[in-house]
């Protein structure tokens, strides 16, 4: 009934780096990071149903290294990329180059006839940049979490394919709290097939310009 396979971990390098603003302890994103892949290398389901609702195991090995940039360079380092305010300054910090992952302190965007948008982090689908709040980036599910929205996974219960290049249609229940790509924080640790493929076949850029 069973197949058993010797799978190798995929490997994944992704370069940090904080605005200068930022004077406390950044929290050990190698550790929030390991955390995240030991949750997502569980199967909870046992032999699993192939279903949307299915958890499976996927086996990720993230080296989380500082950029060469270890705090943002110009012009990132003004105040607008340490508290962002505008949804353009947080598009422009998270497609910037000289990191992937770049911590800033705060996040609030006004979003007209809606109360504020407050994300504890940012990630675009196909896109190798994440933008994570100070106090939000030791924790696993968010980090993983915003590598899964990289790797071209949108929330659960979205159905956007073909919106970035490498994004998928994700059908599912988007406020499960069993799930890595739901809706709303806090995120789980379980991952569906399809969620598997996509992050399985995404090969990020490492960014330490």
């Amino acid at each position: 009934r069973f197949d058993m396979q010797k799978l190798r971990p995929k490997a994944v390098t992704l370069a940090w780096s904080h605005h200068p603003a930022i004077t406390g302890a950044i929290p050990d994103l190698q550790a929030a990071f390991d955390a995240g892949a030991a949750l997502l290398a569980r199967d909870d389901d046992g032999p699993g149903n192939a279903g949307v609702d299915d958890d499976v195991p996927i086996h990720l090995e993230f080296f989380i290294v500082k950029a060469r940039s270890a705090t943002f360079p110009q012009p990132y380092d003004a105040v607008r990329y340490h508290t962002i305010t505008d949804l353009d300054n947080l598009q422009e910090l998270r497609g910037a180059r000289f990191s992937n992952i770049k911590i800033v302190s705060y996040i609030s965007i006004a979003i007209p006839g809606l109360a504020s948008w407050e994300p504890i982090g940012y990630g675009t689908p196909c896109q190798p940049g994440i933008v994570l709040l100070a106090s939000a980036a030791g924790d696993a599910g968010v980090v993983t979490h915003e590598y899964g929205h990289t790797s071209g996974l949108p929330h659960r219960g979205d159905n956007r394919s073909g919106v970035f290049d490498c994004e998928i249609d994700n059908p599912g229940n988007p406020g499960d709290p069993r799930v890595l790509m739901r809706n709303s924080a806090p995120a789980g640790p379980e991952i569906n097939e399809r969620e598997r493929s996509c992050l399985t076949n995404w090969a990020p850029e490492t960014w330490s310009e």
